[in-house]
């Protein structure tokens, strides 16, 4: 699959599954991997998915060089580049011990942070790290194997210019190619034998590919951008009059600047790494919503319902319901999915299921926090099953509350309906009648049925707790039908 490959459901969305039997690509919200199976299977023909892996939605870093600066713009980095910058003015007055610092200590625990920012980068981790993790992990020796490395490769220079200056400046070009790629190799493998392997390196680069000369470039071109900015501000304001002053401020300048483009270069280089931590052989375990950058991310699925929503788009209701039904028996209290198995049993017209399963349901839904579904399922049920009518007479109550808010009068009038007869001990039979009452009178303005549902009630249930209640509204009808 090539990178630009989408997933067939969601089209702007990058692939990270393909099914060979079916042809079909998949982003992460259409395939179920509750079993943490890898790979997941397809949906629809139950083969083994072809991973893709995190590639497919990870951007070229040419398309994130503006996230980069970001990264590097940070808190952190701040104070790191401040205090380094003022150590560097402070411990050379130090007798002894004061150059020491600042011409090797400074700089190994910048060089370290550099580091710990581009492993960061390269698991998935795109903004600045802590600064205590320079303390926290203290491997200095990675710094140092790149030292050496340097030294090594820059060895064979003055030898080189004895023979022909034209092949020092070709085998500096080529060494100073392959300086990215002992960077990365000694990130990913620790390996100071397998990091000044030119054998290995190419290898390194050929599995990137094309990408590392666009790395390289973009690295030779950031590398110049401190002399580049500080001789423009030497040309604009110290030209003509260059002090002392002046040079420690342009010194100042082009070493934040230093430090910076460094940073921002090591962040790419970590980005690099991500981006074909696959194809270099090294695994991440990252959320790719994180890297979806330019593209649009897929919608948020409930997990058990992604190889569901993929059996309906592909209009196979009789297995999504199946395997739907299977599934609902060991999460019977979640409405997300008993509300999906409850629109899958209307479209395949399983009527009878419906009014047991939307029996069922009511009491869940009018506890949830969108007590307005249990209304909707109580609605397609009766449509279908005129008789429907909840089994629990503890749900009447608030679901004909819910239908009094809603202005629902005449579902009040259905579901409440006889309702004495059905729980004839029910202690609340008072209340339900006195909602009965306001429906009839205030939506339906039969004035004349809601008196007599009142005085019913009142002389079957004369201790009601809410008697008072029902008497004052009687009194209130007994004046509107005198007025009207």
């Amino acid at each position: 699959m090539s990178q630009h490959d989408h997933c067939k459901y969601h089209q702007q969305t990058p692939a990270r599954w393909y099914c060979h039997n079916c042809h079909i690509n998949f982003c992460t919200s259409c395939v179920n991997d509750l079993e943490n199976q890898n790979p997941p299977n397809c949906a629809i023909c139950d083969s083994l998915l072809d991973d893709n892996g995190l590639e497919a939605f990870i951007p070229q870093f040419w398309h994130r060089i503006p996230m980069f600066f970001k990264i590097v713009w940070s808190k952190p980095v701040g104070i790191l580049i401040a205090t380094l910058l003022l150590l560097s003015f402070l411990l050379p007055n130090i007798p002894v011990v004061g150059k020491l610092f600042t011409w090797i200590i400074l700089p190994l625990v910048f060089i370290r942070y550099a580091y710990i920012l581009l492993q960061e980068v390269a698991v998935g981790e795109l903004k600045a790290p802590g600064l205590m993790q320079i303390f926290e992990n203290d491997e200095y020796l990675i710094i140092f194997k790149q030292m050496f490395i340097l030294a090594l490769m820059y060895a064979p220079l003055k030898h080189i210019a004895e023979i022909s200056y034209e092949l020092m400046y070709l085998y500096y070009i080529f060494a100073l190619f392959l300086i990215p790629a002992t960077v990365m190799v000694l990130t990913v493998e620790d390996s100071l034998l397998r990091a000044v392997n030119p054998l290995i390196l190419l290898s390194f680069i050929k599995r990137i590919g094309f990408s590392y000369l666009g790395l390289y470039f973009l690295i030779m071109t950031i590398s110049g951008g401190p002399t580049i900015i500080v001789e423009i501000i030497y040309s604009a304001f110290y030209a003509d009059d260059y002090t002392s002053d002046g040079w420690v401020f342009l010194f100042s300048v082009f070493l934040v600047l230093q430090m910076y483009f460094t940073l921002v270069i090591f962040a790419i280089m970590g980005y690099v790494l991500l981006k074909y931590h696959q194809r270099l052989g090294y695994q991440i375990d990252a959320n790719p919503d994180n890297f979806i950058g330019g593209y649009k991310k897929p919608p948020r699925v409930q997990p058990l319902l992604k190889d569901i929503e993929v059996l309906i788009r592909e209009k196979k209701m009789a297995k999504a319901l199946e395997v739907l039904r299977e599934r609902l028996m060991d999460n019977l209290s979640d409405t997300t999915i008993r509300l999906r198995y409850h629109k899958l049993l209307l479209v395949n017209q399983e009527y009878e299921r419906l009014s047991k399963h939307g029996d069922d349901v009511l009491s869940l839904l009018l506890n949830s926090q969108n007590p307005g579904e249990a209304l909707n399922i109580y609605l397609d049920c009766k449509k279908f099953d005129k008789d429907f009518n909840p089994s629990n007479v503890e749900n009447y109550l608030p679901l004909a509350e819910l239908m009094m808010r809603l202005g629902h009068y005449k579902w009040v009038v259905l579901l409440l309906k006889g309702v004495h007869l059905k729980f004839p001990n029910y202690q609340d039979i008072p209340k339900l009648y006195y909602l009965l009452a306001k429906a009839l009178s205030d939506g339906l303005n039969q004035h004349i049925k809601a008196k007599q549902v009142l005085q019913f009630t009142i002389k079957k249930y004369p201790n009601a707790a809410n008697k008072t209640e029902m008497e004052s509204y009687l009194n209130v009808l007994d004046q509107s039908m005198v007025i009207a």
